[in-house]
């Protein structure tokens, strides 16, 4: 942004950069416990400027705290998306800003009113992330500080601050480090349902976000493709060489898999011994050959047992395409099946196409 012919900062930019650095982790329900707090907030405080107004106070100072708290819990409802964001970050500091000056105008030092400044400490720590529980966490202390230095003699004062904050700061800490603990447990937790833990590939669910998102992108000319694995007489390998080798040879299978696809294919393990791969962009004739160059490179790499015995593997495989031969995610796994159970029915070790699949079909789709 320019004026005057100088440079001047974004602020719409800037403030959307604080918002993201210090803002809710969660922003709808951030939004939604903070509109029950001001709400909250703006009942009690409305009762009480009514029924115990203080001492030598204006009416209309009585009538701010409700006024304000309503305003920002109207803002909270109404609002979505960054606005809402950049409110949750706003309101602890409202909150400690407007228990200062309602402190200091009643001259009240006393520990029910300085416990008030631990609300927005616990709210802030709880659903902020750390610059934002930091910036709350220093204006609460500041403001207990204030009010006790400006109202108390000051030995009573220094003794009062050094409680308060400590205990503030704690209540901060605490709350933020188990927080952090909890994102780091459903971040661990999200990792195990996207990833298989024995082949390192994606699951179920993944392949299906994916598969969902590429049929319905409209920036793929050539369509998308789904092949369908699975590794031929798998219950023998277990059977004559134990589950481990089974397991390895899973293994095995999902390496080479890795290293022919492309980095935007998705490769998954769809459970036991049934695997996938989503071409995206990728022509029906062109998915049957990459399919023919999967089976091959699995029939000439096989594995090795720890006796040093080579394991032969095999896969079949079956190939269907959106939108040639689908348009939905369910539709294109039932054709893709069916290609594979072909395949099997065929003599396995091969790869099958739709059932009906002609010549001119695949011309048109390849097209």
């Amino acid at each position: 942004m320019r004026r005057w012919g100088v440079d001047q900062p974004d602020m719409k930019g800037l403030v959307g950069r604080l918002v993201a650095a210090a803002g809710p982790r969660n922003p709808s329900a951030a939004a939604r416990v903070a509109a029950w707090i001001t709400g909250a907030c703006t009942a009690v405080s409305a009762l009480v400027g009514v029924t115990a107004p203080g001492a030598g106070i204006p009416g209309w100072v009585n009538a701010v705290p409700p006024v304000v708290f309503g305003l920002v819990t109207v803002a909270l409802v109404r609002n979505r998306g960054r606005s809402a964001a950049a409110l949750c970050v706003g309101a602890p500091l409202l909150g400690v800003g407007l228990i200062a000056t309602m402190d200091l105008l009643t001259h009240d030092a006393s520990a029910g009113g300085q416990a008030l400044f631990v609300l927005p400490v616990l709210y802030a720590s709880s659903f902020l992330r750390r610059p934002g529980a930091a910036v709350a966490a220093a204006a609460a202390t500041s403001g207990a500080a204030l009010v006790s230095l400006a109202l108390l003699a000051a030995r009573r004062a220094t003794e009062d601050v050094v409680y308060l904050d400590v205990a503030l700061l704690l209540v901060a800490v605490v709350l933020t480090q188990a927080r952090d603990a909890q994102d780091r447990l459903v971040a661990r937790l999200l990792e195990m349902a996207a990833i298989d833990s024995l082949t390192g590939l994606v699951t179920r669910r993944v392949l299906d976000d994916a598969t969902q998102t590429a049929i319905s992108s409209a920036e793929a000319e050539e369509g998308t493709s789904l092949v369908l694995l699975d590794l031929d007489r798998f219950k023998d390998i277990n059977d004559r060489f134990g589950h481990p080798v089974g397991d390895r040879a899973l293994s095995h299978v999902a390496s080479l898999l890795r290293a022919i696809c492309r980095p935007h294919d998705v490769v998954a393990r769809m459970g036991g011994d049934e695997l996938a791969v989503l071409l995206p962009g990728c022509a029906f004739e062109t998915a049957l050959r990459r399919g023919e160059q999967i089976v091959g490179a699995v029939r000439s790499t096989p594995l090795a047992a720890d006796d040093g015995t080579l394991v032969s593997l095999s896969l079949s495989a079956g190939v269907a395409h959106a939108p040639a031969h689908a348009t939905t995610v369910a539709e294109l796994y039932v054709i893709a099946d069916r290609a594979l159970y072909q395949a099997k029915r065929s003599g396995r070790g091969r790869v099958g196409r739709p059932p009906g699949e002609t010549v001119a079909v695949l011309t048109s789709a390849d097209a």
